[in-house]
């Protein structure tokens, strides 16, 4: 399953016919979601898509990282059909619900491989929504500091060749998101792509957008790191180089409750300007002795208990007077 050149047959929300898709690449290996690159064979009538994209499907059965940090086994059509089998039985929709409505409800020991893939399915569907959530709340940087969402998709499995599934088919349909094709590499890999008199300013630069992504928004980014910037080159942008954020299935977006204060801590304790230079900057000293040279922004510094700001922060002047990201 998404091999390259295996064609996947995606739903659209109130479109139709169906969007046909081809797996053209797997440019990293599956870990949270499956990300593909895609040729886009045929779409929706009156849906306007480029004829190249990303792929990000949220399916529970390559969701290595998450089945590994959760003890479940590696996904096999026998496990598959034991889901199935759960589904039919009529329990799994009432054992869902109680899942999603009572946080004390847990595996007391009596859970079977059935019943922790409907947790994963949930887990993965989560992480679907707050992506989406995510990429609105960010929508004016859509195409420019963050890819563009085309649109969001789902794809039905069919684990039974067209037999039936029992009271839950969702549990058998993925959701995934559509996202504009970067013809980049990551920027923890720029030290084989370009020459060593650049990484400073690459770096520097990937500081800058971070915060300008996200220091003004109601998104906390809790995996801010180098795997999660794209850098492509486009001679229409600063100096040659788009530098693009990606990945957004770990954030949150600030509780309409939450004060200044509370908010500002939570940034603070996360330095997501901070994270992504650093990390940079250990890797690039342990894998080709460079030092790199820039000023570490401390945006939300005056939100750490018995601190006051001590270095200039990305906004200006005149935006200080606000904190940055209050409502």
């Amino acid at each position: 399953m998404y091999e390259e050149g295996h064609t996947l047959e995606l739903r659209i929300e109130g479109a139709d016919p169906p969007l046909v898709v081809r797996v053209q690449a797997r440019p990293v290996d599956f870990s949270l979601s499956a990300v593909m690159v895609v040729d886009v064979l045929s779409r929706p009538d009156e849906t306007p898509l480029p004829s190249k994209a990303f792929l990000k499907l949220y399916d529970r059965r390559y969701a290595t990282e998450y089945r590994k940090k959760q003890r479940l086994e590696d996904w096999t059509p026998e496990l598959e059909g034991k889901l199935v089998e759960f589904s039919r039985s009529g329990a799994a929709q009432s054992f869902l619900k109680r899942w999603q409505d009572d946080d004390d409800f847990d595996d007391d020991g009596s859970w079977g491989v059935a019943e922790k893939e409907v947790c994963l399915w949930d887990t993965l569907n989560d992480d679907f929504e707050t992506e989406v959530e995510v990429y609105e709340a960010l929508e004016k940087h859509q195409g420019k500091l963050i890819p563009q969402l085309y649109t969001t998709v789902s794809y039905f499995t069919d684990p039974d060749n067209g037999g039936p599934v029992g009271d839950s088919p969702e549990l058998f349909t993925v959701s995934g998101i559509l996202i504009e094709y970067i013809d980049g590499f990551r920027m923890s890999d720029m030290y084989i792509f370009l020459d060593r008199s650049e990484w400073n300013y690459i770096i520097d630069r990937a500081v800058k957008v971070t915060g300008a992504i996200l220091n003004r928004s109601n998104v906390l980014n809790q995996d801010v790191r180098p795997d999660n910037m794209l850098v492509s080159r486009d001679e229409n942008a600063e100096q040659g180089y788009r530098i693009v954020m990606i990945d957004f299935g770990c954030c949150r977006l600030r509780d309409d409750d939450e004060t200044d204060a509370e908010w500002g801590l939570a940034k603070q304790r996360q330095d997501e300007e901070g994270a992504m230079g650093e990390i940079m900057k250990i890797k690039l000293k342990k894998q080709a002795d460079f030092v790199v040279e820039y000023e570490r922004p401390r945006t939300w510094c005056m939100y750490a208990e018995g601190t006051l700001p001590t270095t200039t922060t990305l906004a200006g002047p005149a935006e200080r007077s606000k904190p940055p990201g209050a409502s």
